[in-house]
């Protein structure tokens, strides 16, 4: 019990805060600090902690869909990962939690959070900041005085309670958007005071104003953090600064060194163009396609089968229509990218023909090489990742996948009708 997550023992200094979905609130909240209950009152010296608060969220779903592994319609955050830094779909995640009732993650929402908000708002500014610096100020921290009475600050600090209480109140969603404000009004505070004016003209209020901007971005890279943190990390790398001693209550007081070097200006994000957003969309559809085309005709039940109702029922005029044939397998690959998918070359008595199956998991392609199996030759051609089949194989089929195939009890020709 002392390596389960969910079974803290009463600890004064921890608070115990359960997220959760909403399928699962009756048993997060009765059934298991019940449980809790019930050991306490016993004779064990070790109590369990119960929670302190069990914030329950709705339904995220994809594209307009709800999700479903056996259906393809799933995003693997492995795979995600590959293409994208983590800190993009946090920040998305966070802007669309789906707190009061059911949200969606679309491909156009995430470009949209990506280029005109972490691009367009907080890189910008953490961009055009740091390169003025760099030009005007020998990218060092300007000495100036009177700093802590910055306007820009101040706001930062009074915003900074309320977002506080956002994330105390769990309401992520909130605290996401007004935290992007704060960068909001940093850029405002920017444009409003014009440095690059202010250089040539006052260049003492010109260090201020690029002062008061540096111990911005250094504050926004603490309110930050809890959704791009690996983004935060790398300002504060370019601030020269690792954080240290920073609080939620503090991090809007000025701490930057006056006079100390500042690190290499770079691009924090990049932008997600309009291509990559049909390949994601179209990379999405071709993993329902291709689970939908390994979905298999037989099944093996380890239950009794309900009887068909009648809207179930076909006639034998309708099974007629559908013709089933041996066939000899020539030649077999697996289809790059998928686990799933093997690419056959088949014999369906004297015609050679190419089918693509599902049955990658369970069966390797050297040893499909030479199998007698049933296909149903009529069937419309589809393109499965790219790949035309021209029929389907039949296979047996439990809740893990095929587990094995539809052959003769012996050895016959191909092309032979099964009925």
């Amino acid at each position: 019990p002392e390596q389960d997550w969910r079974l803290w023992w009463q600890d004064e200094s921890t608070r115990w805060i359960c997220f959760l979905g909403k399928d699962n609130i009756v048993f997060h909240t009765l059934m298991f600090p019940a449980m809790l209950l019930a050991h306490n009152a016993g004779p064990s010296e070790r109590k369990y902690q119960l929670p302190d608060n069990v914030p329950a969220n709705e339904f995220m779903n994809l594209q307009g869909q709800k999700l479903s592994k056996s259906r393809g319609w799933v995003l693997e955050p492995h795979e995600y990962l590959k293409r994208y830094p983590a800190d993009l779909i946090r920040y998305t995640l966070a802007a669309t939690i789906p707190e009061q009732k059911d949200s969606d993650f679309y491909w156009k929402d995430f470009q949209a959070h990506t280029n005109n908000e972490l691009a367009d708002i907080f890189g910008n500014l953490v961009n055009r900041v740091l390169t003025f610096v760099e030009r005007n100020f020998e990218n060092k921290v300007p000495s100036v005085e009177g700093i802590s009475e910055s306007v820009l600050l101040k706001q930062f600090s009074e915003q900074a309670i309320a977002i506080g209480t956002l994330y105390e109140r769990f309401k992520l969603r909130e605290a996401c958007q007004a935290t992007m404000d704060l960068a909001r009004t940093a850029n405002k505070y920017f444009n409003d005071e014009e440095p690059w004016k202010l250089v040539k003209s006052d260049r003492t209020k010109a260090a201020f104003v690029m002062r008061s901007c540096l111990e911005a971005i250094r504050a926004l890279s603490i309110y930050f953090s809890p959704i791009v943190p690996e983004t935060c990390a790398r300002i504060q790398k370019m601030l020269a600064i690792d954080g240290a001693g920073e609080t939620w209550e503090n991090a809007w007081l000025p701490k930057l060194s006056e006079g100390s070097t500042l690190g290499k200006a770079e691009i924090l994000f990049s932008k997600m163009e309009d291509e990559q957003v049909a390949q994601e969309v179209e990379r999405l559809e071709t993993m329902a396609k291709e689970a939908e085309g390994a979905k298999v005709i037989a099944t093996a039940p380890t239950h009794t089968v309900p009887a068909a109702t009648s809207n179930e029922l076909i006639t034998i005029d309708d099974f007629k229509k559908i013709k089933l044939r041996t066939a000899k397998v020539l030649e077999a690959e697996r289809v790059p990218k998928s686990k799933k998918l093997l690419k056959l070359q088949i014999l369906v008595g004297e015609e050679k023909r190419q089918i693509v199956a599902g049955i990658g998991e369970t069966f390797t392609p050297e040893e499909m090489i030479g199998k007698s199996i049933v296909v149903v030759a009529n069937l419309q051609p589809a393109k499965l990742m790219g790949n035309e089949s021209n029929g389907m194989l039949l296979a047996v089929n439990d809740a893990s996948g095929p587990v094995a195939l539809i052959t003769g009890d012996r050895e016959s020709d191909s092309g032979l009708e099964v009925r």
